[in-house]
């Protein structure tokens, strides 16, 4: 560059784009590669791309504190879904795993729906109510595993919530998960 300018950067467009730069910048000696995304650009945080997570949960997850806690409790159950139990049929899903694909094929009362990882799952919360209904049980190939989970009592545009309110909600609504909201001084150990 010649003169002044604003650098935008911009980073892998895939998850196999972004697991060769994480291969290459550990092979470059980095001992920890942290990557930045948002739950709406998930298969970066699946277990293909990520050895663990923090997932952040915002007031802006939601209209109010109490659907921003429902979103982290589904988004917290997707994330820490296992392997397959024994002794259920086992249904394998091949790609995304959809409310429209389960409408066309619905699975058996008592069988498992197993993904690859809980990054090709994009059920409706009604959806996921139903099946949980008519106990069908949602797994995975590849368990992620979730680190923690950080709390931000704000969302812009929004008066922000007590931050001690919303953490509170946060442990009762993430049992056996570690909290932390850095900017309060707050820190919760399962």
């Amino acid at each position: 560059m010649t003169s002044e300018g604003e650098v935008e950067v911009m980073g892998p467009a895939t998850s196999s784009q972004l697991s060769e730069t994480a291969a290459a910048l550990e092979g470059a000696g980095a001992e920890c590669v942290l990557i930045d995304g948002a739950f709406g650009r998930r298969a970066f945080a699946s277990a293909r791309v990520a050895d663990g997570i923090v997932l952040s949960v915002g007031l802006a997850a939601g209209a109010s504190a109490e659907t921003a806690m429902e979103s982290a409790r589904s988004a917290v159950g997707l994330i820490r879904l296992q392997g397959s139990p024994p002794g259920r049929p086992i249904r394998g899903v091949v790609g995304a795993l959809t409310d429209e694909a389960l409408s066309r094929q619905p699975p058996l009362s008592g069988s498992t729906l197993l993904a690859e990882d809980f990054a090709a799952i994009f059920l409706s919360g009604e959806m996921r109510r139903t099946l949980a209904q008519r106990d069908v049980m949602l797994a995975v190939e590849r368990p992620a595993h979730l680190l923690a989970v950080t709390a931000n009592a704000t969302a812009p545009g929004r008066e922000p919530v007590s931050a001690r309110k919303f953490f509170d909600g946060l442990i009762e609504a993430l049992p056996g998960v570690a909290l932390v909201d850095l900017a309060a001084d707050l820190c919760h150990s399962p």
